[in-house]
């Protein structure tokens, strides 16, 4: 769950952080046109069958769960925002495994709610669920407790958000990641993660090594270098809101980390900037490389976020729907074969 710079409406309840909605009240106008049929989208217009919505918060409304089945995506990927948030996720994904992957973690915003065995309850869940990946994670520069302007800890998201990469590294699971306005302390974390990873061999590094008789490495070889444990095996930045200049440095990484690297992209969030920034982002990214997602809460409105963020990226790209569909399809199907049984 993303918002930008708008804070997040949320309440404590029976001890619990519970997110209400995914957008402000300001935001709710534009909520309310992204849904009303005004764009010429017709959700005839795309074939469904390998389209994801690879980040979305439905299991906070009880109501979605009967929703889901009915839908036109091929699955559902469910976020956790924290702890209380776990076990309905494995249920709803033990009734439903065909089209729901559930993700366990903790969100930024509820980093200050974290219990002292928090961490090894997850890591418990995890291990209990082979077939679940670790999200939502990260961290947030801009948003701020309930009902006040203080923004909350950094210094304890931080100690969050690095726990959880860990166990992700640690336990071979994919993440989602949440990221606004603190790109800078989330590249500086990637940078010290890749000590150690080997780079990548220049054309001449190559050409001296064959005309020495020496082997060049593979990339199978390199990704199985030990310093590559630190990192989890695929690596999802979702409602990507950082700059083109971020992009360009996470992709000059060693390949066998770049690689590593999806971004996703919602109506929800990013159609909050021109389009012609945002063509700019997505223009960078590698074909394989973006996925789409819906971010919501309301499953009855899931299918037609994905039909708008798959405009997005269409119309960026140059694509049609349904080449976009089965790229970030495919996309998707990669993301999620890190996980050891999928």
């Amino acid at each position: 769950m993303c918002v930008g710079g708008c804070k997040q409406p949320v309440v404590v309840e029976n001890d619990h952080l519970t997110v209400m909605e995914t957008v402000e009240d300001v935001s709710k106008k534009k909520n309310e046109d992204e849904f009303d049929g005004s764009d010429n989208l017709h959700l005839s217009d795309v074939g469904w069958a390998h389209l994801f919505d690879v980040h979305c918060h439905l299991s906070l409304e009880p109501a979605s769960q009967a929703v889901i089945p009915m839908l036109k995506v091929a699955g559902v990927w469910l976020m956790a925002m924290q702890e209380h948030d776990w076990s309905n996720i494995q249920a709803w994904a033990s009734a439903n495994p065909a089209g729901i992957v559930p993700a366990y973690g903790i969100h930024p915003w509820c980093a200050h709610t974290t219990t002292a065995d928090a961490f090894d309850l997850l890591r418990a869940r995890l291990i209990e669920s082979p077939f679940a990946f670790v999200g939502e994670i990260g961290l947030d520069g801009v948003a701020t407790y309930p009902d006040s302007d203080i923004k909350y800890e950094m210094n304890k998201q931080l100690a969050v958000y690095t726990a959880q990469l860990n166990l992700a590294a640690e336990l071979s699971r994919p993440v989602s990641i949440h990221a606004v306005s603190c790109f800078g302390k989330l590249e500086s974390i990637f940078q010290n993660l890749l000590q150690d990873v080997p780079k990548d061999l220049s054309r001449r590094q190559k050409d001296k090594l064959k005309k020495d008789n020496e082997p060049v490495p593979t990339l199978a070889e390199l990704a199985a270098h030990p310093a590559l444990r630190k990192w989890p095996p695929a690596i999802m930045l979702h409602s990507y809101s950082g700059s083109s200049e971020s992009i360009q440095r996470i992709l000059r990484y060693p390949s066998v980390v770049a690689s590593r690297f999806y971004f996703s992209f919602s109506y929800f969030v990013n159609s909050r900037i021109p389009f012609d920034r945002l063509k700019e982002k997505i223009c960078l990214i590698p074909d394989d490389q973006i996925l789409i997602e819906s971010d919501h809460v309301d499953a009855t409105r899931v299918d037609r976020a994905c039909l708008r963020a798959l405009d997005l990226v269409a119309r960026a790209k140059g694509w049609s729907l349904e080449e976009t569909a089965l790229k970030t399809g495919a996309n998707a199907l990669r993301f999620i074969s890190k996980l050891s049984v999928r």
